[in-house]
């Protein structure tokens, strides 16, 4: 199978206070849907019902008519506003199909974020080649000379890709952010979704086990 070149997640624009991309397009915002699945964690869905995730309860879609992200999201501007600028077009962006964003944060430059890429075309297997490949692309955007970390794991959703690291100085994304990347295949559309969290590099390793237990949660409509 041909290894797929790793999608850029837009949130990394966010967590990083940069610009936002040019690349990004409109799209309608999500809809989300919960049911709760344990203590702390609620299940989001996506707007197209395909995905759902379980987040914790802090973790909000971008939905400025929701008054409790309102709130979060003015803050955050006033704090950081090309930060604030990059969150909501990456909200709007038809690359990011699932965006969650802990509300709980209050320094700007430390928002945990997570965010579902869709490949559009079919990704066939998760094989160790196609994770080491998607990690050493993302390597390179994180200014490092050396693959990422990466591994083939097996998830309730079936086998999943998973590859992690901290952006080095010098890199494309700023420096003091790690990401913890996942790649999943729908069963039934067979596409490639591309998991990413985006976190501080202070305290990652416990962020990563957050991760990993919200992994856990994922699940595709009819599987």
């Amino acid at each position: 199978m041909r290894p797929l070149v790793a999608i850029i997640p837009l949130i990394f624009l966010t967590a990083c206070q940069s610009a936002p991309s040019e690349s990004a397009t409109k799209a309608p915002a999500e809809t989300p849907k919960a049911t709760t699945t344990e203590p702390g964690l609620t299940k989001a869905v996506s707007k197209d019902k395909v995905f759902s995730m379980a987040v914790p309860d802090t973790w909000l879609a971008f939905d400025l008519a929701d008054p409790k992200f309102k709130a979060f999201f003015e803050k955050f501007e006033a704090n950081s506003p090309e930060g604030a600028a990059g969150m909501k077009q990456a909200a709007e962006s038809d690359v990011a199909h699932f965006i969650r964003i802990d509300t709980s944060v209050k320094d700007p430059g430390k928002v945990v974020i997570s965010n579902v890429n869709v490949h559009s075309i079919p990704f066939g297997e998760v094989e160790p080649a196609v994770v080491a490949a998607h990690a050493k692309s993302m390597a390179e955007i994180l200014g490092s000379d050396q693959p990422l970390d990466n591994e083939v794991v097996q998830l309730p959703a079936g086998k999943a890709g998973h590859h992690w690291g901290l952006a080095k100085p010098g890199s494309q994304i700023g420096t003091d952010i790690g990401f913890d990347t996942w790649l999943l295949v729908d069963p039934k559309s067979k596409k490639g979704y591309t998991v990413t969290f985006t976190f501080p590099a202070t305290g990652f390793d416990a962020n990563q086990k957050l991760a990993r237990k919200m992994v856990e949660t994922i699940s595709f409509s009819g599987s």
